[in-house]
């Protein structure tokens, strides 16, 4: 959604009362580097905020796809899944 600049808006507008998972991935810059929730450089917050606004009720799944900086998920997926659920906890 943030590569191609489409808001929580535009995605609920496309899909309606079908929508049923919003997948979430923090990242670094454009780079599909994928890090825990809160970690990364996009504005989590206000994406999370918006969907709630915009009176979204599904769930959502975190994106843990492995690279190799600056956490590697294959061998620190118990830290990631914890810091991701942490920064969600605090939000949801």
């Amino acid at each position: 959604m943030a590569r191609s600049g489409e808001t929580p808006g535009d995605v609920l507008s496309a899909f309606g009362d079908e929508l049923y998972l919003v997948e979430l991935a923090d990242c670094k810059g454009s780079s599909s580097m994928h890090m825990a929730a809160g970690e990364g450089e996009l504005d989590l917050d206000a994406t999370l905020k918006e969907f709630d606004r915009l009176g979204y009720t599904g769930y959502y799944a975190l994106n843990m796809r492995g690279v190799r900086e600056p956490y590697l998920y294959e061998e620190e997926p118990e830290r990631c899944m914890a810091a991701s659920a942490e920064f969600l906890r605090n939000r949801l």
